[in-house]
């Protein structure tokens, strides 16, 4: 394989001298995918991707954010009219956290 390029698709190795480092490689990785999964059993999924995505097509004909953004603001929206109140949100963005106070998503200050 070439050294150039992305890096996708390389294969690492790690030579039977470095076995500690390979055991610690692989005890971090246990470790972020038992955070991982501690997340995921907080998060909730959004399925209706249509409706996230008329409603992502709206905000950006109306305020001046990025495709990904209006994405994510979209799914708030949604969620916030299933769960009939106010969602708190933290956001870090200018251009977001003013297109969110726009829309009524309340923004608490990080």
């Amino acid at each position: 394989m070439s050294s150039r390029g992305c890096g996708l698709g390389r294969r690492w190795s790690v030579p039977l001298s470095d076995a500690p480092m390979r055991v610690a490689c692989s005890v971090l990785s246990t470790a972020r995918l038992g955070c991982l999964a501690s997340f995921a059993a907080t998060w909730d999924e959004i399925d209706d991707v249509l409706v996230v995505r008329s409603q992502a097509i709206r905000l950006l004909v109306r305020h001046p954010i990025r495709s990904a953004d209006a994405g994510q603001l979209g799914a708030a929206l949604l969620i916030q009219e299933q769960l009939h109140e106010p969602l708190d949100c933290v956001c870090l963005d200018n251009r977001l956290g003013n297109t969110g106070t726009r829309i009524e998503i309340f923004l608490i200050p990080p």
